[in-house]
């Protein structure tokens, strides 16, 4: 099973991060966007695990003790460049993140310290807290970034829990099922 653990999002959240999703659409003339249901904010990547290891990270996610906590949405960032050239090649993903925020950098630091002493493996690149948006997305050269981040909507949120998620892909979308979750 493909997994990840991540900081899911209130129903009036995910509203607002698809109307960003609707003005960043047409605002591009390419990309693969995600979709609603599947917005979240990965803290672990954990790849494919074998269901005979599944109760070991959920072992590992019950040793949080990290409580409740706000955590804002707020900038509009890229991995790669702002992509607005039709014939670049260069893959880039599109995603808006987090404002500072200690506490999540502690959750992700404690969910990570508590996988390695129950010998889970995960993508250990450093976190960079964010919420994919979209992937090869190509904007139009009038696209002015400061303009976008500067309309967009305010974004807080009680984070409460963490998400055990499994990826597939069904019917050629993926699909992000939650296996279980930790209430904080």
């Amino acid at each position: 099973m493909r997994l990840f653990i991540a900081v899911t999002f209130s129903q009036p959240i995910q509203e607002k991060l698809e109307g960003i999703l609707c003005l960043l659409k047409e605002q591009a003339f390419a990309g693969n966007f995600s979709s609603r249901e599947n917005l979240h904010l990965t803290l672990a990547f954990l790849g494919d695990i074998p269901s005979c290891r599944l109760s070991h990270v959920i072992d590992a996610m019950e040793q949080i003790h990290t409580k409740p906590f706000l955590c804002s949405l707020s900038s509009l960032g890229c991995f790669g460049k702002m992509k607005k050239e039709a014939d670049s090649r260069e893959s880039s993903v599109l995603w808006i993140g987090t404002d500072y925020c200690p506490e999540l950098l502690n959750l992700q630091n404690e969910l990570t310290a508590s996988l390695r002493r129950h010998a889970v493996w995960y993508d250990s690149k450093p976190f960079r807290p964010h919420v994919t948006l979209g992937r090869n997305v190509r904007l139009n050269p009038e696209f002015s970034e400061e303009h976008f981040c500067q309309n967009l909507p305010e974004m807080c949120q009680q984070v409460t829990g963490i998400s055990l998620m499994k990826s597939e892909r069904k019917n050629n979308k993926t699909v992000y099922t939650e296996l279980y979750r930790k209430i904080l």
